[in-house]
């Protein structure tokens, strides 16, 4: 932390490292529409299993729940993300809701450790969610 200063210094270069993973989400909607929800709830929850990116994820996702001022952070920069898409705004809740849910799977997954969760293959998680997956981003076109 002695190079950030703070502890919202630090969660600002996080943020900043995430423009990566952002990225390479918004690639997989760039594919072809059937399989969407599959394909970005896979992209997802493996963001959660790799290594590297896995770690950055959850310390980002505990942070901005443990504190108003990372929620802040993280919120402005979505915000910021989502002003540059082409999705208007008034359909943007589709995107909001599919990433809404796609969080609260992941952090019932890998931070609680719910059971069901916690132990079902990768891919049955995503053969389930991705029907809602695909619903909440048809309402963003």
């Amino acid at each position: 932390m002695q190079f950030y200063g703070t502890k919202d210094g630090l969660f600002e270069a996080v943020i900043r490292q995430m423009s990566a993973i952002t990225e390479r989400m918004l690639a997989t909607m760039a594919g072809p529409r059937a399989g969407l929800g599959a394909r970005v709830a896979r992209a997802y929850l493996q963001l959660w299993e790799d290594p590297v990116t896995g770690d950055a994820v959850r310390s980002l996702v505990r942070a901005a729940v443990g504190s108003q001022r990372a929620s802040s952070v993280l919120r402005d920069y979505f915000t910021g993300k989502l002003s540059r898409t082409k999705v208007p705004e008034e359909k943007r809740i589709g995107l909001t809701l599919a990433a809404s849910h796609l969080l609260g799977t992941a952090v019932g997954r890998y931070l609680i450790g719910a059971p069901d969760l916690a132990t079902a293959p990768l891919e049955e998680l995503v053969q389930r969610v991705a029907p809602a997956i695909e619903r909440y981003l048809a309402t963003a076109e």
